[in-house]
């Protein structure tokens, strides 16, 4: 006889916690009799063997479980009051969960994927007003678990929607709109955190991503901050905490600089606790970076130096130094079996290849700063150069070159251009230059005669540093990179042509101490770089680190010429020399000052004592 079919009623993890049967209902029969019922259908066992009708209670649906609490969820807004939305927008529609604190630990699920909104994408250099302009949050002020609200804007008027005043309250304001802070709302005064607060610090943060390494679609980004932390696709805690501790750390507000202690605890414990997740692996990858860049603005050399190595390593675990095509489709089947999964679309590509480079960068400015080996050999890495984000929604992305770091090394091919519009293609593809200047320069030895080989990688690498900075934009304030603000440009150009500038006075300072041309040249980068410094009327300090390597580098090298020619006949020369070095340690002098590091005491005193 054909045992009868038993049926099993269970709910995915999505809605655990909302209605979950951990055993079977047993039927009416067993239920008046006090018997134990093993709940099989149509007719369980112990009826079976009774021969008596075997009756079962309906059980309701997870549909209807779900109306009923989205029901009374709604009643209790409604009890609360929602703030009344101005004319000519939409209603409002309710998120069906209750946000928890950003800095709290959410149990994720695993089925759903994040829809991303259908409005146009925004550029990694675009300023968040435009951002804001499609969306506004508004945060009703209870002690209460209230649900968020997200409102697209459709309206055609270039000014940031307002859905209600950003009055104060004792605790936090009632409404925080996303890129536009109020000024007024002293939130970081309250032992307990108002709900604001995330509000306020994420404003700071996303004004300034640029600035903070940070390449991701800002449209998703953004849309992946107002989901509750309940939501699978939420950002990770850690990714947010990390968020909140560079937003205090560049804050103006010494009140706010005074709770990085708290906002790097919470993430340091965080960090931990991300790698559990398995879809939350790129939040970890993301607030390492953020951490490392942390500790280095800190100075805190050593903690930094340690962060982003493991941050490079933990990017090979998941192949992201082999994705050697932007294309969607080819690289799903090879990076299946990376930890971070196959991407879902060609924007989640292009993030992993623009995360990539940004890894890299910093990895290898920490070594040149340590003087430490590199975790990346050049000879490993494939991946495909990065462009700004918004490219990768275009379809021409399949037809562009797919050149990577050993295209570099080759005059004369033209790759050196692609993409130099991106801040992290020039800054990648410089520091990969002033790395491979430092690794020649240390394999030099002046006690023997240079190798053919050695002075064939010598003039291949000066040739290719002459590429770079003739595909670079002209440093100059009527010349910038399209779409950015003006602080940006003139940094990012800045940068690539001071790093790269750096690179070839790395070269020419192997002999500048017996051959004139070699002395000439160093000399001609030293004045450029004193150029590029002099127009630059302020640094801020949050890119001040890109401006590190080439003052350090074009003082070592003053320091040197000065010492040579002292008590020389070449006075005008040595007065020349003098001013330049001033001037960098006074340049120098004053973007360790705003990170709040000391100037080291040998610049300063061999300036003081040239001038005597």
């Amino acid at each position: 006889m054909q045992e009868p079919q038993q049926y099993h009623y269970r709910l995915n993890e999505d809605t655990r916690g909302i209605y979950q049967l951990t055993q079977s209902h047993p039927c009416r029969k067993c239920l008046e009799r006090g018997l134990v019922c093993d709940s099989l259908r149509p007719t369980c066992g112990r009826c079976s063997r009774d021969v008596v009708e075997c009756i079962y209670n309906p059980i309701d649906s997870v549909n209807r479980i779900l109306q009923s609490r989205l029901k009374r969820l709604q009643e209790s807004i409604g009890r609360l009051g929602v703030p009344s939305r101005p004319q000519g927008f939409p209603e409002l529609q309710l998120l069906q969960d209750p946000p928890m604190l950003l800095y709290e630990s959410p149990s994720y699920g695993s089925s759903l994927a994040i829809v991303p909104p259908s409005v146009a994408l925004v550029s990694h250099n675009v300023s968040m007003q435009s951002v804001s302009s499609n969306l506004a949050i508004t945060v009703p002020i209870d002690n209460t678990s209230t649900p968020g609200s997200l409102l697209r804007n459709t309206s055609g008027a270039k000014d940031l929607p307002v859905l209600s005043n950003n009055t104060r309250s004792a605790f936090g304001c009632s409404a925080v709109l996303w890129g536009n802070n109020s000024d007024d709302c002293q939130w970081w005064e309250h032992h307990k955190f108002p709900p604001c607060h995330k509000y306020h610090l994420m404003n700071f943060f996303l004004q300034d991503c640029t600035h903070f390494m940070l390449q991701v679609n800002m449209q998703r980004f953004v849309a992946r901050i107002v989901l509750p932390s309940s939501h699978p696709n939420s950002l990770h805690p850690v990714l947010l905490n990390s968020i909140y501790l560079l937003a205090c750390t560049f804050s103006p507000v010494p009140g706010i600089q005074a709770l990085e202690s708290r906002f790097l605890a919470r993430t340091r414990r965080h960090l931990a606790l991300a790698l559990a997740q398995p879809n939350r692996l790129f939040d970890y990858l993301l607030a390492s970076l953020i951490v490392a860049r942390y500790y280095h603005y800190r100075a805190r050399s050593l903690e930094g130096h340690l962060a982003v190595q493991t941050a490079a390593r933990f990017a090979v675990g998941c192949g992201l130094h082999r994705i050697r095509s932007r294309s969607c489709d080819e690289m799903k089947i090879e990076l299946a079996r990376t930890l971070l999964g196959p991407p879902s679309d060609a924007i989640e590509l292009g993030e992993r290849i623009n995360t990539f480079w940004i890894i890299f960068t910093m990895e290898k400015k920490s070594s040149m700063a340590m003087n430490a080996p590199s975790a990346y050999s050049e000879e490993e890495i494939e991946t495909v150069w990065p462009i700004p984000m918004e490219c990768y929604e275009m379809e021409f992305i399949k037809a562009l070159p797919c050149t990577s770091l050993r295209s570099l090394y080759v005059p004369g091919n033209g790759s050196i251009a692609l993409g130099l519009t991106t801040p992290i293609n020039v800054y990648a593809k410089a520091t990969a230059l002033l790395y491979s200047s430092r690794q020649l320069a240390s394999q030099y030895n002046p006690d023997l005669p240079a190798t053919t080989e050695f002075w064939l990688k010598f003039r291949t690498l000066q040739k290719i540093i002459s590429e770079y900075k003739a595909a670079l934009p002209s440093f100059s304030f009527k010349s910038l990179v399209p779409g950015a603000s003006l602080g940006n440009n003139i940094f990012i150009v800045a940068s690539g042509h001071m790093l790269a500038t750096t690179a070839s006075l790395v070269l020419h300072c192997l002999f500048i101490d017996d051959d004139a041309e070699s002395r000439e040249k160093g000399l001609a980068c030293v004045r450029k770089i004193v150029d590029v410094v002099s127009e630059l009327d302020d640094i801020d300090p949050k890119v001040g680190f890109t401006l590190g390597p080439p003052l350090f580098a074009a003082c070592e090298f003053l320091r040197r010429e000065i010492k040579r020619i002292k008590g020389s006949s070449e006075s005008q020369l040595l007065s020349e020399l003098r001013a330049h070095q001033i001037k960098l340690v006074r340049r120098l002098s004053g973007v360790l000052a705003k990170k709040g590091c000391p100037v080291p005491h040998d610049l300063v005193s061999e300036a003081v004592d040239d001038t005597d």
